[in-house]
């Protein structure tokens, strides 16, 4: 079996103190074939000196640079030259084992069904000891990242999930994780430890967290089907609780959702419109009632939410009218049924608050 092309990604800003240490743990890799980019996103130390004396002195590395615009653009744009089928980031700040990338290759190789490769993991710097990550599973990876960002995966799969998003303020591995993971795709962790985490009290991991709401806002801005189907509503800022929140919240709200036979491919999307829809889609016209425009699938979509009705309307609509939405969707038909050139409707929601 001919052996894939492996292209190591190392992102750098500012990590003259780390990263001959780390590229060296890399070089000391027992796979080939073998390239390493590292993409200097605008460092201002000498770290971009110390890349470029890799450079010259290793035929295997690459060094770009770019305008400083964050880890994730800077993965982005590595992965973007690499050459490789199979790609691994590497923080310049850690480190990884002589044989994480062949075991991982290996892996990737034998199973197609296998989208992400990782291993077991290590502390060393300010805190020490094994990093012990739970059990890759869909429904735990919605509440919070069991991926470490080191880990192997096609370049395909990265292309095909639109790479690393560029404006979530932090924990974009998490996002990336669930791009990639959230249509399906095994999970293999190798039993050997594969990676070796630098823990520094004032980390970028460590000061995402005073970023939480804001990164848990965009992702559910941007995984509303994925955290639909694995916590049956919204992430949450207490994310453990999700599940539970969105089960209660489901006991006080009557759903019903009427979907056209012909599009029940939507059917995901159009059931979480709902969470999505103040944060999603391009608007067209706000006022007492919402229209926004999607393109889902290849097709053309306008939704119009209306606004809450007075008190004595919500005892009315449902019990003794149809409510608004119903009435639309029921009129176009009736038009498309007598010949008359309307938009198709697809389908519409009735949403009530209370027991």
């Amino acid at each position: 079996m001919v052996k894939p092309l492996i292209s190591v990604i190392v992102p750098v800003y500012n990590m003259e103190a780390y990263l001959a240490e780390c590229l060296d743990s890399v070089l000391r890799s027992n796979y080939a074939p073998l390239e390493i980019i590292i993409m200097d996103d605008g460092s201002t130390d000498k770290s971009l000196q110390i890349a470029r004396e890799f450079e010259t002195k290793y035929p295997r590395i690459r060094v770009q640079t770019q305008a400083n615009a964050g880890v994730s653009a800077a993965r982005n744009a590595a992965i973007q030259l690499a050459q490789g089928e199979y790609i691994l980031p590497v923080d310049a700040d850690d480190l990884i084992h002589q044989d994480y990338i062949a075991k991982a290759a290996e892996v990737l190789q034998k199973h197609k069904s296998v989208k992400v490769v990782t291993a077991r993991a290590e502390f060393f710097g300010d805190k020490t000891g094994e990093w012990i990550l739970p059990v890759y599973s869909a429904g735990l990876l919605a509440r919070k990242n069991i991926l470490s960002a080191c880990a192997m995966f096609r370049k395909s799969d990265w292309a095909a999930c639109g790479g690393f998003c560029t404006y979530i303020p932090g924990r974009e591995d998490w996002d990336f994780w669930i791009s990639m993971l959230k249509n399906g795709g095994e999970v293999v962790r190798l039993n050997f430890t594969g990676f070796y985490y630098r823990y520094r009290a004032r980390s970028k991991r460590v000061t995402d967290r005073k970023k939480k709401k804001q990164i848990i806002d965009i992702l559910n801005q941007r995984h509303p089907e994925f955290f639909k189907r694995e916590l049956n509503g919204k992430l949450h800022y207490n994310r453990t609780y999700s599940k539970f929140f969105n089960a209660l919240n489901n006991l006080l709200e009557c759903r019903k959702i009427v979907l056209h036979k012909d599009y029940k491919s939507l059917h995901s999307f159009i059931s979480s419109l709902p969470e999505q829809f103040e944060t999603s889609g391009d608007l067209m016209f706000q006022a007492r009632n919402t229209i926004k425009y999607y393109r889902v699938q290849g097709l053309d979509l306008v939704v119009k939410c209306y606004g809450n009705p007075l008190f004595i309307n919500r005892i009315i609509y449902g019990n003794i009218r149809a409510s608004k939405a119903k009435r639309a969707y029921k009129y176009a038909l009736k038009l498309r049924d007598y010949g008359i050139n309307t938009p198709q409707p697809l389908a519409y929601i009735e949403i009530k608050k209370g027991l």
